[in-house]
């Protein structure tokens, strides 16, 4: 599993990038329905996939554009794909 994030223009603003440091789990939640600018509700369903990064690397530099890094992700279970929000 891969994504990939853009960095922030000043440290405070790296979180995406912060979140994500190599060799370590975490969970990945993905809503398929809502849309990005509404908020996660009760009862939503989401899948859940857990996760090991792998690695995390910085794309080629463009002017003036934002930095993006790829993040390489390994699953360390079998996905929960129809949970509900609780």
């Amino acid at each position: 599993m891969s994504m990939e994030v853009h960095r922030g223009t000043v440290s405070a603003d790296d979180t995406a990038y912060d979140l994500f440091p190599r060799d370590t789990n975490t969970n990945i939640v993905l809503r398929r329905f809502g849309g990005s600018g509404v908020a996660m509700a009760t009862a939503d369903v989401v899948e859940v996939y857990s996760v090991r990064v792998v690695s995390r690397s910085p794309h080629d530099l463009d002017e003036e554009a934002l930095q993006m890094v790829s993040v390489d992700m390994a699953t360390t279970a079998e996905p929960d794909i129809d949970v509900s929000v609780a």
